[in-house]
């Protein structure tokens, strides 16, 4: 019997894990998300990796912050073939101060991704994460 994919569970679950990862502050943690060759683009200067080397250095970056780095989405579509998912989000991009009391910033934010399942887990191949421009 085929296993049966929920490809917006996936993806949602491969989304708080990431988060999770995130607030640890640990790019190592957030590096195992990720398959060898993964790619990750964000909105900010200098958060576009590609390869095991450079994701550890943006994580580094990134998890070197005081302020903690999370979103709030709404999986919005969906699909899976044998073993890659893929997915859009939309939601809002949140950071907060380093006690995790005061949110600094709510941005609309949007996200989209490739999972691949390596050696029985969901691994990001491609993350990307946007706050869209605000007009004028």
């Amino acid at each position: 019997m085929p296993h049966v994919i929920d490809a917006t569970a996936t993806a949602d679950d491969a989304l708080h894990g990431l988060v999770a990862a995130l607030a640890t502050h640990d790019p190592e943690q957030v590096l195992e998300l990720f398959t060898r060759e993964g790619a990750s683009f964000g909105s900010d200067d200098g958060e576009e990796a590609v390869g095991r080397d450079e994701l550890r250095a943006m994580f580094t970056g990134i998890c070197a912050r005081p302020d903690t780095v999370s979103w709030t989405w709404q999986v919005r579509t969906a699909g899976h073939l044998g073993d890659v998912v893929w997915f859009v989000a939309s939601g809002t991009g949140v950071l907060t101060t380093p006690d995790g009391q005061a949110v600094i910033a709510a941005d609309p934010y949007r996200l989209s991704g490739v999972l691949r399942r390596t050696q029985g887990r969901w691994l990001f191949a491609v993350f990307n994460g946007s706050e869209p421009q605000k007009p004028g």
